[in-house]
């Protein structure tokens, strides 16, 4: 989950090399939280370091959205394409779900079938902020895991259907295990994005206009 290792600078390394170690030695592909510390900084480095079955480096991403107050150095927003034999994966942090316009971008047009949503909450936006994320699964066609320190985990695929779940406030677990879709879905919304909703939106104002005309041109003539 988002920031479960929080760190100094100068212990990142040593950390970064037991996760190659774990995924050349288990043959995965790892994608680590991290919350670094920066010495005589008060922003941290929160970011995802993605690895491949070799132990190599093949993603890092910095949040890009945090909330008003965090403490977190602001990455580029380039959603990161890592491509597998599991199909287009991909990582954005928390926050960075909120946004249908931070994941409208070309890479996710271009169609990614998993993201993973490391997160972090707090009990008065459990389970509702998860939900939320749920609906940028929706829109772009891929299936999701957002794993969350202190908030609901979930796992759904390209349509919002839920295919694992576990709240940290109503279970003693901390491990969650899903499978999830390989192939995402083309969906119109990735490609027009809120368009039809601004067309709606303008209708809506011509005929309210188109209204108002035609009501003073009738109050005059009867004037």
């Amino acid at each position: 989950a988002e920031a479960n290792a929080q760190i100094d600078k100068e212990a990142e390394p040593t950390l970064i090399e037991r996760g190659q170690d774990f995924a050349r030695q288990h043959q995965v592909y790892l994608s680590m939280a991290l919350f670094t510390r920066i010495p005589g900084q008060y922003l941290r480095e929160n970011k995802t370091i993605t690895l491949n079955p070799k132990g190599e480096i093949i993603s890092t991403y910095f949040k890009s959205r945090p909330p008003p107050g965090e403490p977190s150095i602001i990455g580029d927003g380039v959603i990161p394409i890592i491509k597998t034999p599991f199909g287009i994966v991909s990582s954005v942090i928390c926050s960075d779900m909120d946004s249908p316009f931070h994941l409208r971008q070309q890479s996710v047009q271009e169609g990614i079938d998993i993201m993973l949503a490391p997160s972090w909450d707090w009990k008065e936006i459990d389970p509702y902020h998860t939900y939320l994320s749920s609906y940028r699964a929706i829109e772009n066609g891929f299936s999701m895991v957002r794993q969350t320190n202190d908030g609901l985990s979930m796992a759904t695929d390209y349509q919002g259907n839920v295919l694992a779940a576990m709240d940290n406030f109503t279970t003693k677990e901390n491990v969650m295990i899903s499978q999830v879709p390989t192939k995402g879905v083309a969906t119109i919304y990735a490609q027009i994005g809120d368009v039809f909703a601004w067309l709606c939106l303008v209708a809506l104002v011509l005929t309210i206009s188109w209204a108002i005309v035609r009501t003073s041109a009738s109050r005059q003539r009867t004037t």
